[in-house]
């Protein structure tokens, strides 16, 4: 296998969706700092799998020392060390209440202007923070609690998300899902998990703050849970076609793992258009049956989960808008 031309078409894939998700909506998200996300996450990656530090820095093409270096850097602000940028961020405007941008860049002046300008747009459109004016001119004030409150649907999808992620890696305590949702302070992650264990949603082991769910529904067309869709949905793409080619091809795993791409070309009036169009609907119908019927026999410690990926869209412009494009996670 040419695993050099093969990873750089699925670099590709993940560039277009990124790309895309950066002007969804007309918004024109920062992208500057992505190539540190991505190094932060592959490293990461990488030693999660068993790999030294040192073979991982290797693999990267830095010395040990830079690898640490940069490592930390990413993981942690320069400026306020212990805390993300984020974090940071978030706690001096909500000390402070009114910033103005030049305070901010001379408070967290050892931290790169682009990533700080990254985390104050990741606020201001979150609800968290208002801003007035432009450039260097700019002037920031963290949201009350009132007007928080005003803006509570923003926080759905984050709700989604962590609820995903427990469902996910599960059980997991505080501090991990902290560090997997960075752009989430400690008072907003205590919130969110506070209002899953209330809805029944998640349920927390008595006495620890460690988290559990065995059940993740989203209904087609709920927007609230849009971002946890998407992000489930390529979890369940690449977990297939990480198996599949890792697994030794005599390994009984293998009878759990595969996948198939199909695809229609339909002529206008072509009989079979209705068929093709209404199949998603009708494998979703299949497919929440059987999950419904095996729930009541499911739990068991040594059991196994098994994640089934359906997806359906055009290539070329269809004749009729097409309905929603998320489906259930």
């Amino acid at each position: 296998m040419n695993t050099r031309l093969l990873t750089d078409r699925i670099l590709a894939e993940l560039a277009s969706v990124v790309a895309r998700l950066a002007t969804l909506s007309g918004t024109r998200a920062l992208v500057a700092d992505l190539p540190d996300r991505f190094f932060f996450h592959l490293a990461s990656a990488l030693e999660a799998q068993g790999l030294s530090k040192k073979l991982v820095a290797d693999m990267c093409g830095l010395a040990l020392r830079s690898y640490q270096k940069r490592m930390q850097r990413l993981a942690e602000s320069r400026s306020d060390l212990g805390r993300t940028l984020w974090e940071a961020v978030f706690a001096y405007l909500h000390e402070r209440r009114i910033v103005t941008r030049s305070e901010l860049e001379r408070r967290f002046s050892r931290d790169d202007p682009q990533t700080l300008g990254s985390v104050l747009h990741d606020l201001v459109e979150g609800g968290l923070v208002f801003r007035a004016g432009s450039g260097a001119a700019a002037v920031y004030r963290a949201a009350d609690e009132g007007e928080l409150a005003l803006t509570e649907h923003r926080g759905e999808g984050a709700e989604a998300l962590v609820w995903l992620t427990i469902y996910q890696v599960g059980p997991i305590g505080f501090d991990a899902l902290l560090e997997r949702h960075r752009a989430l302070d400690v008072p907003a992650l205590e919130a969110i998990l506070e209002s899953l264990v209330a809805a029944g949603r998640v349920g927390m082991t008595p006495g620890e703050r460690v988290y559990h769910c065995r059940q993740l529904v989203m209904q087609p067309g709920e927007r609230s849970g849009a971002a946890a869709a998407v992000a489930d949905h390529v979890h369940a793409v690449f977990a297939t076609l990480d198996n599949a080619l890792t697994w030794p091809a005599d390994d009984p795993r293998k009878a759990w793992t595969g996948g198939s791409t199909y695809s229609f070309e339909l002529a206008p009036g072509d009989p079979h258009e209705a068929e093709v169009q209404t199949l998603l609907a009708r494998l979703r119908a299949e497919l929440g049956a059987l999950r419904q019927r095996a729930e009541d026999r499911t739990g068991a410690a040594d059991g196994v989960r098994v994640v089934v990926y359906c997806g359906l869209t055009t290539l070329t412009p269809p004749p009729a808008p097409p309905g929603d494009a998320l489906d259930e996670a």
